[in-house]
């Protein structure tokens, strides 16, 4: 499993049932991280978590991931060169950037470094973020067309509402 002194074994997989969609949360703050892969375990959600870029990129080499959100402001690197880090490695995953200081310009450089989706701090917990499908596990593997997302994605948007 993951060994890393940032990252305990319980704290990055948090286990949902068997086919559920795998979500890497990627996110310095520990109470932020921790908040949203506990949304998106109540939503049916795999999750695993970690602190920094080292700790992500072990569990992307390690484990099967549908999508990973990080937040733009991660130790090791920014999260845009995160993206285009694990892009190269792992093309077929989404990426989902999530930041505090939100701007245009930085959503626009997100885009076209390939984000799936791009969405500002914080997210609202108690908004419910019902979704009518959500995607098995390993489905990041399977071709998309351009207009899908990942439900997950769906989920946090309307939760930061």
């Amino acid at each position: 499993m993951i060994e890393d002194k940032a990252v305990t074994e319980r704290e990055a997989r948090q286990a949902v049932p068997s086919g559920a969609a795998a979500v890497l949360v990627v996110d310095d703050h520990r109470a932020a991280a921790e908040g949203l892969a506990e949304l998106l375990r109540a939503e049916g959600y795999e999750t695993y978590v970690a602190f920094d870029v080292d700790a992500g990129l072990k569990i992307l080499e390690g484990e099967t991931v549908d999508v990973v959100i990080a937040d733009m402001v991660i130790p090791g690197m920014d999260g845009l060169d995160f993206l285009m880090m694990a892009h190269d490695r792992w093309p077929a995953v989404p990426f989902v950037i999530l930041t505090g200081y939100g701007t245009i310009e930085t959503a626009v450089e997100a885009t076209r470094r390939g984000a799936y989706e791009y969405l500002t701090k914080p997210i609202d917990p108690s908004v419910s973020a019902a979704s009518s499908k959500k995607p098995s596990r390993g489905a990041s593997s399977s071709s998309r067309t351009s207009s899908s997302k990942p439900a997950c994605t769906k989920n946090i948007r309307s939760t930061a509402s």
